[in-house]
């Protein structure tokens, strides 16, 4: 029961890395929701932008599982600042700036 936190995080990092590979390798942007919403001109460019931006964010979860393994507040602190810190990262190298 110990590293039952771990291993969900561990889950939770995996889907959200092989919805990314998805989205890149097929590079269409039907799989991502509201993509209609978007106006881009090149959806190809922008389904890989997108990717990133999903291995970028799943790094959170990867760092609190580890951290998790240890002390599971410290998990829980490190997810809750970790996710608003890659969706940062994330918005910049999304946008390009």
């Amino acid at each position: 029961m110990n590293y039952v936190y771990s291993i969900i995080m561990g889950c939770l990092a995996l889907g959200i890395l092989i919805y990314a590979a998805i989205i890149a390798i097929t590079g269409s942007t039907e799989l991502i929701p509201r993509h209609y919403a978007a106006r881009v001109r090149n959806k190809q460019i922008y389904a890989r932008r997108f990717a990133l931006l999903l291995v970028i964010v799943s790094a959170a979860p990867i760092i609190s599982g580890v951290v998790g393994l240890f002390s599971i507040l410290a998990g829980v602190i490190i997810l809750l600042l970790g996710v608003a810190v890659c969706l940062y990262i994330g918005a910049r190298v999304f946008t390009g700036k």
